[in-house]
């Protein structure tokens, strides 16, 4: 299996890589299976991606689905082509940007995610904002549905909350909550209809 490492320009039909590396500005125009998959540049992939470790630092507009084992966001991906991003892990400080779902076992995020539905074991959203993100960054995360058994949320605007185990920290605007396990809501969050056989708990 082949690696290669793009620098500067440089456009592929797709195929299948050990290390795929995206240093400068590449164009995929077919669907790409890759060991390992580092963006620190501009990438645009007009096809699927199937990775066991899945880098972004720089710039990724993806215009298919994604599946991977470790999914990592420093910098911006948006998935404008694909319905769904599946992984084992995902960790974010960035931003993923998807109209659709993101399905994994752990989700980590000290970062921004927009999406339509967010499934997992266990999701933790904190979305704060600093200066030098001030102006490019949104002031919340915003996904219509979210569903895990361990949930903590910070920061997060979202239409339904469905959790066994669930944290609501400031900063949150929950449309509608449903929790079967133990319940914290800190009280600089909102939580408008709030369901469920829970026991309240200190954070």
């Amino acid at each position: 299996m082949r690696d290669l490492t793009i620098e500067g320009v440089a456009s592929i039909k797709g195929g299948e890589y050990g290390l795929l590396s995206v240093d400068g500005v590449g164009k995929c125009t077919g669907d790409i299976q890759a060991e390992t998959l580092l963006v620190d540049g501009v990438f645009r992939c007009f096809g699927s991606i199937r990775a066991g470790i899945m880098r972004c630092d720089g710039l990724s507009q993806i215009h298919g689905n994604i599946k991977a084992e470790k999914l990592s966001i420093d910098g911006l991906m948006k998935v404008s082509g694909g319905t769904k991003i599946e992984a084992t892990e995902i960790t974010c400080d960035g931003m993923i940007q998807l109209s659709g779902e993101i399905s994994a076992d752990h989700i980590d995020s000290d970062g921004f995610i927009s999406a339509d539905e967010i499934v997992g074991d266990s999701i933790n959203i904190r979305s704060r904002r600093n200066h030098f993100w001030d102006f490019f960054r949104p002031r919340h995360s915003r996904i219509k549905l979210i569903e895990a058994t361990d949930i903590e949320l910070r920061g997060v605007v979202a239409q339904t909350v469905n959790g066994t185990n669930v944290i609501i920290r400031s900063g949150c605007l929950i449309e509608n909550l449903d929790c079967s396990g133990t319940l914290f809501i800190d009280h600089g969050a909102q939580v408008r209809n709030l369901t469920g056989s829970f026991t309240r708990r200190e954070a």
